[in-house]
């Protein structure tokens, strides 16, 4: 270069203040002259939101339905003829996409219209990316360069989420323009993953040696107040999931000797609605059973509330043991249950001995 002055500029970068520090003024003085730009390129950040807050992971059971954010900065395309500017966004099989709920712009009251400021290509079988593709993105947004654009979309956990780790894990591109010289010339900025990760129950029916048992039959409802059974999907081998609104071939009743429940998040009642053939009825459990999931470390485990008949447990951190009682002489006689039966068996014999007492009454007359 000759001596003399130079604006120096990243075309395309973000304004990194209001003094648009991406470019700056160099004198050319000397043999070799060094200068710094703070002026960034235009990255994106994604996450999902949970109670109006956006986090990289959260927890979620199978049918919920998710909201993600999409967060990138305009650039200043001043240099541009035309700029691209795209969000691409690549959801796991675990996930069905819903709809894009908006696209905003930092400071602007009206969000963008979608055909006009914006065009949406949805996820396929074969592609499961999301693009949310800006038009005409110099000509209406340039005034707004160095300020937040987000997009907002909805999405549900469905019947193919991963169990535990590595959850479901889903993964944002920003595809943008960077060569004022080759408007086709676009660079792919990956940003950052997020994790939905959703649990489940194992459940083992066993008699009072911890010997297995099958022909159980059980319900699960979603708390403690609302005792409606949820609907299942059985995936075979003894194994259920929850169902979604576009399951068709769904039940209300599992049967267990060991099985699992999969895509759970919460508490849960579990209830034995029918005892093995030639164990007591009489005493059937039904308990809470809370699945808890951590979306840091990707693990879930139970915390159980035990029946008062004390017949389920926490078998281990996934696993729920529930006792069946072969005859009416194993049936604990202590507390209310045991009283119960107490009081059942002397109304039994009271009611033989008045039964004896009017026949011996009758022979001797």
């Amino acid at each position: 270069l000759d001596y003399g002055y130079y604006v120096v500029a990243v075309p395309g970068a973000t304004l990194a203040n209001a003094s648009g520090q991406y470019a700056t003024l160099v004198s050319v003085d000397s043999t070799n002259v060094n200068t710094d730009i703070k002026g960034d390129l235009p990255t994106v950040d994604k996450k999902v939101q949970v109670d109006g807050t956006g986090k990289d992971a959260t927890d979620a059971k199978i049918g919920d339905t998710l909201t993600f954010t999409l967060t990138s900065t305009i650039p200043d395309m001043s240099a541009y003829d035309t700029y691209t500017f795209n969000f691409k966004d690549t959801l796991s099989q675990g996930l069905t996409f819903g709809q894009v709920t908006s696209v905003t712009v930092e400071g602007v009251t009206n969000p963008l219209t979608v055909n006009t400021d914006y065009t949406v290509t949805t996820p396929t079988v074969s592609d499961n990316t999301l693009t949310v593709a800006m038009k005409d993105f110099k000509a209406k947004q340039q005034a707004n360069a160095g300020k937040k654009i987000t997009v907002t979309y909805t999405a549900r956990l469905n019947g193919s989420a991963v169990i535990g780790s590595p959850c479901n894990v889903n993964s944002i591109d920003l595809e943008y323009s960077h060569n004022p010289n080759a408007w086709q010339d676009h660079n792919n900025q990956p940003g950052n993953e997020v994790k939905v990760c959703t649990g489940e129950i194992a459940l083992r029916k066993v008699d009072t040696k911890n010997q297995k048992l099958t022909g159980a039959k059980f319900t699960i409802a979603q708390g403690t107040s609302d005792k409606t059974p949820l609907k299942l999907v059985s995936l075979g081998n003894g194994n259920y999931r929850l169902a979604t609104s576009g399951d068709t071939t769904t039940t209300t009743t599992f049967e267990a000797g060991e099985t699992k429940i999969q895509g759970l998040k919460g508490e849960y009642t579990i209830t034995e609605t029918q005892a093995p053939q030639d164990y007591s009825s009489l005493m059937l459990p039904s308990a809470v059973v809370t699945v808890n999931v951590d979306d840091t470390n990707m693990t879930w485990s139970l915390d159980v509330k035990s029946d008062p008949n004390n017949l389920i447990k926490k078998g281990d951190s996934h696993t729920v043991v529930v006792t069946n009682i072969r005859t009416i002489t194993e049936i604990p006689l202590t507390g209310a249950a045991g009283l119960t039966m107490l009081f059942s068996i002397a109304a039994l014999l009271f009611i033989g001995g008045i039964v004896m007492l009017r026949m011996c009454r009758s022979s001797n007359d």
